[in-house]
C-alpha cells in the first residue's frame, strides 16, 4: 500500500536528520580520538554503505540529486499504451520534488543541531562538523561555484543513471568524485548538510555558495538530460524518415 504524502514527508525528514547525524559523528572522529583526518573519510565510507544498504533504501538523501531527478525526467509524449501509463505513474510531480527537497533540508537542520548538542554533552570537539568554507578565498566565489556545480552535476549522473544499473560502480564513483573538490578545500557538495551545519553553528558566511552550487549542478544535469532526449528523438525521427524513403524507392 502506497504511503500518504505526509508519511513520506516524515520518512524523508527522518532520513535527512539521520544522515546529518551520521555524517557529524563520522567527521568528528579525528578530533575525538586524535587520529589522522583520513579516518573521517573511512568513517564516512562505512556510514554511507550502512545507510545505503541497511537504513534507507533510496540511499543517502541529497537535496540536489532529488531536484535533478525531477528536472531530468523523460517526457511521456510519444509513448502509447502501457508504456505511457507506466511513465505517468513513475513520474515525479513538482509537489513531490518540493516535498522531498524541503523535508531533507529541514531534517538536516534538526539532525545537525541534535548532533552538535550531543557531541558537546559528550565533551567531544565539534570542529569536524563546522560549516563549509573555502580555504582558497583568493580564487573568489566563482571558483567555489564552479567546483560545486561540476561536482554536483557528476554526482547527479552517478546517482540517477549509473547507480540504478551498476550499483558497485555508481557507489565507487560517489566516493571518488568529491575528492578533487576536497583537495582544493571546497567542501559542502550536499546542500542540506551544508545548510544544516551552518544552522547549527549560527554561521552563514558564504553559505549561499554551498546552496547555489549544488542546485545549479542539478539544473545543469536536468538540462543535459533534456538535450539528450531531444537529440534521441531527432535521431529516431531521422531514422524513421530514412526507412520510409527506402520503402518508397523499393515500391
Amino acid at each position: 500500500m502506497a504511503q500518504a504524502p505526509l508519511e513520506l514527508a516524515v520518512t524523508e525528514f527522518g532520513a535527512g536528520a539521520l544522515w546529518a547525524i551520521a555524517q557529524a559523528f563520522a567527521l568528528v572522529i579525528p578530533g575525538a580520538f586524535q587520529v589522522h583526518d583520513l579516518w573521517a573519510g573511512v568513517a564516512l565510507v562505512v556510514v554511507v554503505v550502512v545507510f545505503q544498504l541497511l537504513l534507507y533504501s533510496p540511499g543517502a538523501p541529497n537535496a540536489a540529486v532529488q531536484l535533478g531527478a525531477y528536472l531530468s525526467q523523460e517526457s511521456s509524449s510519444g509513448k502509447t499504451g502501457r508504456a505511457k501509463k507506466k511513465a505517468e505513474e513513475e513520474r515525479i510531480r513538482f509537489t513531490t520534488a518540493a516535498r522531498m527537497v524541503l523535508a531533507t533540508m529541514a531534517g538536516a537542520m534538526v539532525g545537525s543541531v541534535f548532533a552538535r548538542d550531543t557531541l558537546q554533552w559528550l565533551a567531544v570537539p565539534v570542529d569536524g562538523m563546522k560549516p563549509p568554507i573555502s580555504f582558497f578565498p583568493q580564487y573568489g566565489h566563482n571558483f567555489v561555484l564552479g567546483i560545486e556545480t561540476a561536482t554536483s552535476l557528476i554526482i547527479c549522473a552517478l546517482s540517477l543513471i549509473v547507480l540504478p544499473k551498476r550499483f558497485n560502480l555508481g557507489l565507487a564513483g560517489l566516493f571518488i568524485v568529491p575528492v578533487p573538490a576536497a583537495l582544493v578545500s571546497v567542501p559542502g557538495i550536499d546542500p542540506a548538510w551544508s545548510f544544516g551545519r551552518a544552522f547549527a553553528a549560527k554561521h552563514f558566511d558564504n553559505n549561499q555558495l554551498y546552496l547555489i552550487g549544488p542546485f545549479a549542478g542539478a539544473v545543469a544535469f536536468g538540462a543535459a538530460c533534456k538535450l539528450g532526449e531531444l537529440f534521441k528523438k531527432a535521431k529516431a525521427a531521422g531514422a524513421k524518415r530514412k526507412t520510409a524513403t527506402t520503402r518508397k524507392k523499393k515500391n
